[in-house]
């Protein structure tokens, strides 16, 4: 049982001070707001000794390397992520989650935790919440 994981937290209060450990593996999935890659675009400017690889959704649960001839990765497959991180060289992983199809954060949630590999998840908080749009009338 997790508990007390707010004690192993850290937090950038502006996305140009985030940071992460050097010699990782960052994961990331691209949609439509920056904020789901922003964090990745930082790190590659900042830093050196972590490869940022972006993932991306497939039917049929599968994931794949964006940019990349590698097959195709099913979310099923522990010995398929397993693969994909080894060759990487990297022992300590951090999964944004920000703009990540759930289906490819569960699975690397689950098997990466199971290998024993170092995990950390990382999400970006909007700017500003509309809370307002999703009000009803008379609430």
């Amino acid at each position: 049982m997790i508990n007390r994981d707010y004690q192993y937290m850290k937090r950038a209060e502006r996305l140009a001070d985030f940071r992460i450990e050097e010699r990782s593996l960052y994961l990331f999935e691209r949609d439509a707001e920056y904020r789901s890659y922003a964090c990745a675009d930082i790190i590659r400017a900042n830093q050196t000794n972590i490869a940022v690889v972006e993932l991306e959704y497939i039917e049929k649960d599968e994931m794949r390397v964006v940019d990349s001839s590698a097959p195709n990765i099913p979310l099923g497959s522990q010995k398929a992520i397993e693969e994909l991180v080894q060759s990487f060289g990297y022992r300590r992983v951090y999964i944004d989650v920000t703009g990540m199809n759930v289906r490819i954060s569960a699975a690397l949630l689950l098997r990466l935790t199971s290998m024993g590999v170092e995990t950390h998840a990382v999400y970006a908080e909007p700017n500003k919440y509309l809370s307002e749009q999703f009000h009803k009338e008379g609430e």
